[in-house]
């Protein structure tokens, strides 16, 4: 396909240095998806569709770089550390073109070294870090040591994220929380904390309306018990649960 049929420019206002950029999105009628694992990663039928290449925005003004779902309203101090420690050495790379896999990861690095200096929110860093987990999953075939490093630091800001109440200014799931804290857990190896926040979700069950996530949380249960760490299951294109975060 010609990029103009399955992507699209949009206008941002950078939060930091106020100034009007384009950066790329997929347009969502094009993306095809193969199927999801059970962190919900996504595999596509063709990575020039992967809308994961195009989730950070990067300021080619001042190199900030940041997600659509993170906080737009930044402190004086935390603009003061973005311009020390970024745009005072920015290079004026524009990172509003058709990204190549390379400079969709450094797009991450960038808007997790951005959303450190900024004191985002975790689930929001969570989720870039994850993201980037994600990324060399799908493209590289020796990327697993780094995609576990990347989940690794996912999972813990999952974990503060759920114990300072922060998740829940985002308006996000709590029960979607629960089963990623628990499924990243078991994929790096800690069966004792992925039981414990899988059956969180078991236990109380009755009250929660996400009945598809209460069925993974006993799959993935009964994988701890079935001595299965790695991604081995996988679920359907159709029969998932998207993350939003």
């Amino acid at each position: 396909m010609n990029a103009s049929e399955y992507l699209y420019d949009k206008q941002l206002n950078c939060p930091v240095c106020m100034k009007f950029f384009q950066t790329k999105k997929v347009r969502s009628s094009k993306i095809r998806i193969l199927s999801h694992d059970t962190d919900f990663c996504s595999h596509y039928l063709d990575n020039d569709c992967n809308p994961l290449f195009y989730y950070v925005n990067v300021c080619p003004s001042c190199g900030y770089a940041y997600s659509d779902h993170s906080q737009l309203t930044l402190t004086s101090a935390a603009k003061a550390a973005i311009h020390n420690h970024i745009s005072s050495k920015w290079n004026g790379s524009d990172y509003g073109i058709i990204r190549s896999k390379l400079q969709a990861i450094q797009a991450y690095k960038l808007g997790i070294l951005s959303a450190s200096l900024s004191n985002e929110l975790h689930i929001i860093k969570a989720g870039m870090f994850l993201r980037l987990a994600w990324l060399y999953r799908t493209l590289f075939d020796n990327g697993a040591e780094e995609e576990k490093r990347f989940m690794s630091a996912a999972l813990q800001e999952y974990i503060q994220s759920y114990m300072n109440l922060d998740f829940e200014t985002a308006g996000y799931s709590e029960t979607r929380l629960l089963y990623l804290i628990g499924e990243l857990s078991r994929r790096t190896g800690n069966k004792q904390q992925a039981t414990i926040y899988f059956s969180r979700i078991i236990q109380n069950q009755s009250s929660i309306k996400e009945k598809r996530l209460i069925l993974m949380a006993k799959e993935r249960w009964q994988d701890v018990r079935n001595g299965l760490i790695g991604g081995e299951a996988l679920t359907s294109a159709e029969d998932s649960v998207d993350i939003h975060r």
